[in-house]
């Protein structure tokens, strides 16, 4: 008879375990891994920005000519930090230079 109590015990623990960790991922540790994914992909996109927007302030103004040598500038952005692409917009929205890495 204590044998059987002490095996209730015991499922009744493992289960209450088991619902506590499901419950401790799907509320926190998911949560915060996405939250911490996200901060370091909007990181790295400011600074693949201020890296690419360097490359624009020798332009005096606002246009939809490109810098000299910018498909080679785009190319070594690519390689340094990793992207799959770059797409340049013009200030109406159109696309002035898309780049896709294969």
């Amino acid at each position: 008879m204590r044998n059987i109590k002490f095996l209730r015990l015991i499922i009744v623990i493992s289960l209450l375990t088991a619902i506590s960790l499901n419950c401790f991922i799907i509320f926190f540790l998911s949560p915060s891994f996405t939250n911490l994914i996200i901060k370091n992909t909007e990181s790295e996109a400011i600074k693949v920005g201020r890296n690419l927007s360097e490359q624009f302030r020798e332009v005096p103004k606002i246009s939809r000519d490109l810098p000299p040598g910018f498909a080679e500038i785009a190319s070594q952005a690519i390689s340094d930090f990793g992207l799959m692409k770059i797409k340049v917009f013009a200030p109406d929205g159109e696309i002035v230079f898309s780049f896709f890495a294969c």
